[in-house]
């Protein structure tokens, strides 16, 4: 039990922080072509306003239309709620800065 609670600790430092993949120079779009639709799992704890939070998080960086939609679901317990995010992204940069943003908020533990 001891090893698994710290491999989970592991796992979510590591996806807190941005892979090297994510981080693109202005001609590397890794087979992507852009605008494209990008969907962005969000894992977090649970919150009275988190929806509200996320949206404001990728509007720091997308326009308020490029954020097409969020969908919420809640954990068994209650504790925790995945989001579903569909975002238009114009090109990989902007992509680049929405998922560091999120990795940076204290309550989001994962973003895929």
């Amino acid at each position: 039990m001891v090893e698994a609670v710290g491999l989970c600790k592991t796992f979510v430092l590591i996806v807190n922080t941005p892979p090297r993949s994510l981080i693109s120079t202005d001609t590397d779009t890794e087979g992507m072509t852009f605008p494209c639709q990008v969907d962005i799992k969000v894992f977090a704890r649970a919150g009275d306003r988190l929806e509200q939070q996320i949206r404001q998080l990728l509007e720091l960086h997308l326009k308020p239309d490029q954020v097409e939609s969020i969908r919420i679901k809640e954990s068994a317990k209650g504790n925790y709620h995945s989001l579903s995010c569909r975002v238009r992204a114009d090109n990989r940069p902007e992509l680049d800065k929405v998922f560091v943003t999120l990795t940076e908020h204290p309550d989001i533990l994962m973003v895929i």
